[in-house]
């Protein structure tokens, strides 16, 4: 409750991006008590880390991608370092005990995919195929993805789905 730093721990995985703010563009997912899934939006690969190491790392199926750094001028004298956002490999996602789902953006092409990965080894299972475009929210349930936009509830069975 105090706000201090308790522990840290793991390094820079991919250490080209460090110098930009791209690396820090992430998002966590809890997968037990003492493991977590480190999912970078823009860089293509996945790592899980157990109690304090990072046990591996998987490309996703997008593979690693290439991020171009744009240093650019603001206000005069102010300077912004960003990225040319093209593609998101992990722009959302959901776990539950079998599946880790990874929702991609191609932004120039203005396409959605969802990936299916086993949990355990994060390998590839499958895609969901033909899936709406407005969908704002999901969710992982045993077999079920549950998908919701503005005027339905999807659900899908991930059996026909997977490998």
């Amino acid at each position: 409750m105090s706000g201090d730093l308790i522990k840290s721990f793991g390094e820079y995985i991919d250490k080209t991006n460090t110098e930009n703010t791209i690396y820090h563009d992430h998002d966590i997912i809890r997968m037990s008590d003492n493991s977590f899934c480190y999912l970078p939006y823009y860089l293509g690969f996945m790592g899980i880390y157990r109690d304090s190491s990072l046990l591996f790392v998987k490309t996703t199926i997008d593979g690693l991608k290439k991020v171009k750094t744009i240093h650019k001028e603001v206000v005069k004298g102010l300077y912004v370092t960003k990225i040319e956002k093209e593609f998101e490999t992990a722009a959302e996602s959901a776990c539950n005990k079998k599946y880790l789902l990874l929702k991609s953006v191609d932004i120039k092409n203005k396409k959605k995919y969802y990936d299916l990965y086993d949990i355990v080894t994060l390998e590839y299972e499958g895609s969901i195929k033909g899936f709406q475009d407005t969908i704002y929210s999901f969710s992982l349930k045993d077999n079920l993805f549950a998908a919701v936009d503005n005027y339905n509830l999807y659900i899908y069975d991930l059996k026909t789905i997977t490998k």
